[in-house]
């Protein structure tokens, strides 16, 4: 991360990371998941790329 840096991914919705995707591939909690609903989620380019390519 220090070298790379982190990226903002919108969770849910239209244009977002599944949230059923979250929570097979990180095991979040429903608690994490709504806090990742409201503030998005931080991930390394690398996982960024692995995620959005998984959404269908």
């Amino acid at each position: 991360m220090a070298r790379e840096g982190t990226v903002h991914l919108p969770v849910g919705g239209p244009d977002g990371v599944p949230i059923a995707l979250l929570r097979r591939v990180y095991g979040l909690s429903i608690a994490e998941v709504a806090a990742a609903r409201t503030t998005g989620y931080r991930a390394t380019p690398v996982e960024a790329r692995y995620l959005l390519s998984t959404t269908p």
